[in-house]
């Protein structure tokens, strides 16, 4: 017999290798155990090739979040810029909107404030302020803002009356109107601007003889506020239609600030 280590010969019933020492049946038990264990690991090995190579198709309902987000990637990743845009977007306009800030009004004529187009020149005169630009037939458009302390709760009423009593068309020795384009028609009314209810009557005018509509010429507002009245005349001479957006814009902008 053979010592199963180093090869030198045992004599029979002997346990022990007299040349290398090695016990034979520990030898042997610790040699099977360590083939067992080769063998067990080439096993284990074996199945995880296994199952490494099989092929497994998960059914619509077996899919978790993670299958959905891999098959449809492209359009997550579209959603999510989305997003990412959306948020920085945001963020940006609430940054510029915190440092820019609109212009502080402030009263221009008493409590009164308005926004006038530049082309119209200022004449100021004793609590009344006057704008006009002129061209080649004379004054073409104009705004007139007069304010003073109210008398009487007729202040809106008796405004209206001299306006209209102003603009009679004078008569002829037969009773007949002198200058047909002195005839008018009017238009009085009610309109709420920031806040503010304004009196207001229209009056259209012919420009020409013949002339089968009448052009707004004159339009006065009027209004009570904190005790005081304010008048204001706009002008549009020849129903010019950039004076007419500037006398709208003007009107849209009346505001009281106390």
């Amino acid at each position: 017999m053979r010592c199963p280590k180093c090869g030198a010969f045992i004599e029979d019933g002997k346990d022990t290798c007299f040349m290398c020492g090695t016990n034979i049946n520990s030898f042997q038990q610790q040699n099977n155990y360590q083939n067992n264990y080769m063998q067990q690991k080439n096993v284990y090995n074996n199945r995880m090739d296994d199952y490494k190579n099989v092929q497994i198709t998960a059914k619509d309902g077996d899919k978790d979040i993670f299958d959905i987000v891999q098959e449809h990637k492209l359009l997550f990743r579209f959603v999510l810029l989305l997003l990412t845009i959306a948020i920085l977007g945001t963020i940006g306009y609430k940054y510029y909107k915190s440092k820019i800030k609109p212009a502080e009004k402030k009263p221009i004529i008493a409590s009164l404030y308005y926004y006038i187009d530049p082309e119209l020149n200022l004449v100021k005169g004793n609590n009344e302020y006057y704008y006009n630009r002129s061209g080649t037939t004379g004054v073409e458009c104009s705004i007139k803002i007069t304010t003073g302390t109210s008398e009487s709760n007729s202040q809106i009423e008796d405004y209206f009356k001299k306006i209209l009593e102003e603009k009679t068309p004078k008569l002829n020795e037969n009773a007949e109107v002198e200058n047909l384009l002195d005839e008018y028609v009017s238009q009085t009314g009610f309109i709420e601007i920031n806040g503010t209810k304004w009196s207001y009557i229209s009056m259209f005018y012919h420009l020409q003889v013949g002339d089968y509509y009448p052009s707004l010429k004159y339009r006065y507002l009027s209004a009570l506020h904190n005790g005081s009245y304010y008048n204001i005349e706009l002008f549009n001479n020849s129903n010019e239609t950039k004076c007419t957006n500037s006398l709208d814009s003007f009107s849209r902008t009346l505001e009281f600030l106390d």
